[in-house]
């Protein structure tokens, strides 16, 4: 059988501020139904629900822990933003 892969990219628009709420829950929804599809995610689009826990999906597991370890290495008083918790 062969396996088919994608890339799906999701993007909301709205103009009424009014509406941010319902939008961000809407779109928290739709990433919980789309999750069990998933089989990786693309480190540079992850803004959104569960950013921490979909970045580290990125990664293999040896990578996740070489990261790691170099920001303990370089960035030990965590400086810099990251999603490594």
């Amino acid at each position: 059988m062969k396996v088919r892969t994608h890339f799906m990219s999701n993007h909301l628009l709205w103009d009424d501020a009014d509406k941010d709420a319902v939008n961000t829950h809407w779109y928290a929804e739709l990433m919980t139904i789309l999750r069990r599809y998933a089989t990786s995610y693309y480190v540079n689009q992850m803004e959104g629900p569960d950013q921490a826990v979909r970045m580290k999906a990125c990664f293999s597991s040896e990578n996740w822990q070489r990261l790691f370890e170099l920001r303990q290495k370089y960035d030990p008083d965590k400086r810099f933003f990251a999603h490594m918790a």
